[in-house]
């Protein structure tokens, strides 16, 4: 389900991408920059969701994010939560907003491994204590006059006081403030911050997702060339899984928009297996990539229900993302988005989920050859500026790639990077230069 309330998220973190990686990506609807210390880093040996989770296993290990308004609460409501799978659990900070002693908004595991927050006085050191070892959701919301903490969806305790959090505010994620003291020691997932919103007890039953215009969702049915079906309430949802391209080879696709012929369709992304055998389709729920000229590309999809995939997938050489939809008279139209040698395999199983996550690494793109070729980008969320340097988050283009030349408003700038993230039914790229 899309999230009713993510235009109010401060900080979204999936804690996804290549093992050993220090990036970590904000999702939120106003991305920040997130800084790995120490040796914090992406780790694929443990998830929650997505085939990887963030590694804070020694004393330094620690994310940072720069003072911003998002965490500036000051006495309104707020909630934090993440997925965290201590080795240690006790004196554990999982969020700190404090930029020195005095200060307020401390979010922890206490010495007896209970959720705790500070705010002048200690609450909480009531409930059950947080297992090492095993992943558990924790989350405290505060709605204006109560604070509550919950441990995998089981209210902990409550308490009522007023907050003062400062109007703009840090955030330091597995330590406190001094990013080395109080550390949590294990791995965390899955990490959201939201301003204005006491999200209450739910418990998370999947990755959190974004918002989006539709109100159901599409499931596969046995193979990617079935009907879809629409789950939920809402409006129909329909797609199509297109076969081979009709508008014939990239060149006179990159030539010739045909996207103006699309209008509103609804569109959607298959991904095919290149094995030795041949290439093979496998349904995808989710993918992110980075396609850039001046350092390595990077890919990565997840397939859910594998089991029917596997040996295809073990097997695999590249894999290959393309968007799809149809013309008004019926015509299927697919296009190339992404393409990557496959890398890096895990599998996720459960009692009622197996998923396979593959990613890999691509060479720099070298500049397009048409990138006289200007793109308008469309469905601007938001357009910063540092450094001289522009970038948006978008709507997807069909035909961008980095090279090209592409109009912010009225700025025409000459694209370095794309990212692309497409997950449930929200989908999205990130557009700059450098």
């Amino acid at each position: 389900m899309a999230d009713a309330y993510y235009s109010s998220v401060s900080l979204l973190l999936h804690c996804n991408g290549s093992d050993g990686s220090t990036t970590f990506t904000d999702e939120s609807p106003n991305p920040k920059s997130v800084t790995a210390l120490s040796d914090a880093q992406i780790d694929t040996a443990q998830s929650k969701w997505g085939g990887a989770s963030g590694s804070l296993e020694t004393l330094g290990d620690t994310l940072t994010v720069a003072t911003d308004a998002a965490f500036g609460f000051g006495s309104g409501a707020f909630t934090v939560e993440a997925w965290i799978r201590p080795t240690d659990n006790t004196n554990a900070t999982i969020f700190d907003f404090r930029t020195g002693l005095g200060q307020h908004g401390v979010f922890y595991l206490s010495s007896t491994s209970q959720l705790t927050y500070t705010h002048g006085t200690v609450y909480g050191n009531t409930g059950t204590a947080v297992s090492t070892g095993a992943w558990s959701h924790v989350r405290w919301d505060y709605d204006g006059t109560t604070m509550r903490a919950y441990l995998d969806g089981v209210e902990q305790w409550s308490a009522t006081f007023a907050t003062s959090f400062a109007s703009s505010c840090p955030v330091t994620i597995g330590a406190n403030y001094t990013t080395t003291g109080s550390k949590f020691l294990g791995h965390i997932d899955d990490i959201r911050i939201t301003k204005g919103v006491a999200r209450g007890a739910e418990l998370p039953s999947g990755e959190f997702e974004h918002a989006g215009d539709a109100t159901g969702q599409i499931a596969e049915d046995d193979g990617p060339l079935q009907q879809p079906t629409v789950l939920g309430l809402g409006p129909l949802v329909e797609c199509r899984v297109s076969d081979a391209g009709p508008l014939g080879a990239e060149l006179f696709l990159g030539l010739h928009d045909f996207t103006e012929a699309l209008g509103d369709v609804v569109t959607r992304y298959v991904m095919d297996l290149v094995t030795p055998g041949g290439d093979v389709r496998v349904p995808i729920s989710s993918w992110q990539a980075t396609q850039q000229t001046d350092s390595s590309c990077y890919a990565q999809c997840v397939i859910p229900s594998c089991g029917d995939w596997t040996s295809d997938i073990d097997a695999a050489t590249e894999f290959v993302i393309y968007r799809t939809s149809t013309l008004s008279n019926g015509d299927p139209i697919e296009y190339e988005m992404v393409r990557s040698p496959v890398e890096l395999v895990s599998y996720d199983r459960g009692t009622q989920r197996y998923t396979a996550t593959i990613s890999g690494y691509d060479a720099a793109l070298t500049g397009s050859d048409d990138a006289v070729y200007d793109r308008t980008l469309t469905g601007l969320r938001s357009v910063s500026v540092s450094g001289g340097l522009m970038r948006t988050r978008c709507e997807i283009d069909w035909l961008l790639r980095p090279g090209n030349r592409a109009y912010i408003e009225d700025t025409l700038i000459t694209v370095a990077y794309i990212n692309y993230y497409v997950q449930g039914i929200d989908t999205y790229m990130d557009v700059g230069e450098r």
